[in-house]
């Protein structure tokens, strides 16, 4: 309750206000989203970037910090100034580059704004079959975006960690947009999304649409093998969280097979199939060298750069250190269990 009437009282401070920060966009995007998450809705408005105003005062300088701008303006500070320092050092800066500003003939926040963010036009969406609206309602989750033109052919496939932020990012108000970008925006009509429970899930996801749909705007690359570490591990089950409520995902590396994919109950309902699933994909005799496809190629390639880069952030089993099928069974279990909604990263324990 502290933390909500704070930010309440933050809000109502800074609705009407101009924002000023050296990295604005960051934290105007993070207040705005946790304006959203606790009170329902965004409190900042657009504001002034001092990094672009700045680049826009010193053309031919580097000025990659606040402390940089602040030097290029004569200004004395102290490098460990704390919250209060911070802001004081802030509104120095801004009122050095708005004395510029003034001597270059830029006189109201309206000028200013129009400099920084040059032809910044918002998106038309009325050449769209969804609005702003559709946006802003986008789940703040991990998933894959699917873009259509108006004859309903997919032209792009994208996965993001954020579907809301991601997809938000297309249609934002900007000066300039890549080239690939604009395009995309001239031939999109309708789109649509599918929640995942992972970056892993959304990476697989991606993948196997691109490869099945063929998009015109995703590059599109072969699967080719590397040499990716995973040092002794060869047998695996990761656990992470699922979009389907109170389930978990295992994700199960098996030696010459394809990539696994199985869904638990958290409160283990469904065990006696899933470990039925789980014997005979890591106990029962079978062809451990089987043909794959390119899909399932992919899958693998992309199971083990994914899970090599995250060995120390995620839960899960090595299936030949835990060694018998009961205890492998039994340790997948007590994982499933003990992954809380809000902190399923990482449990207390590991084998």
């Amino acid at each position: 309750s502290d933390g909500y009437d704070a930010l309440m009282s933050f809000a109502q401070f800074a609705e009407g206000a101009i924002p000023v920060a050296f990295r604005l966009p960051r934290y105007r995007s993070a207040l705005n989203r946790l304006g959203r998450m606790v009170l329902g809705r965004s409190f900042l408005q657009e504001g002034i970037c001092l990094f672009r105003l700045g680049r826009w005062i010193f053309p031919n300088k580097d000025l990659p910090t606040l402390e940089a701008l602040a030097t290029e303006l004569g200004f004395s500070f102290v490098t460990e100034r704390g919250a209060d320092g911070d802001a004081s050092l802030h509104a120095q800066v801004l009122l050095g580059l708005l004395e510029r500003c003034q001597a270059a003939g830029v006189d109201s926040v309206e000028t200013l704004l129009n400099r920084i963010y040059p032809d910044a036009t918002p998106v038309q969406f009325e050449a769209y079959a969804f609005g702003e609206e559709y946006l802003r309602e986008l789940p703040e989750t991990p998933g894959v975006y699917i873009m259509r033109d108006q004859a309903g052919l997919v032209i792009y496939i994208g996965k993001a960690i954020d579907l809301r932020k991601r997809v938000g990012s297309y249609f934002a108000r900007r000066s300039e947009r890549p080239e690939k970008t604009q395009r995309i925006l001239d031939r999109i009509w309708s789109m649509e999304v599918e929640c995942v429970g992972s970056e892993l899930a959304a990476l697989l996801l991606e993948a196997e649409l691109i490869t099945v749909c063929k998009p015109e705007f995703n590059t599109q690359v072969a699967v080719q093998e590397r040499s990716v570490d995973l040092g002794s591990l060869k047998n695996a089950v990761v656990i992470l969280p699922s979009a389907e409520p109170d389930m978990m995902d295992l994700f199960c590396l098996v030696v010459g097979q394809p990539l696994a994919h199985l869904q638990v109950q958290q409160d283990l309902s469904n065990w006696n199939r899933v470990s039925e699933q789980l014997r005979a994909l890591f106990f029962e005799s079978q062809n451990k060298d089987a043909a794959l496809s390119e899909i399932e190629k992919g899958a693998l390639e992309i199971m083990r750069t994914w899970f090599a880069g995250h060995k120390d952030d995620v839960n899960f089993v090595d299936v030949d250190e835990v060694g018998t099928a009961s205890d492998v069974l039994r340790v997948v279990g007590e994982y499933v269990q003990q992954c809380e909604a809000e902190d399923w990263e990482k449990v207390a324990w590991r084998v």
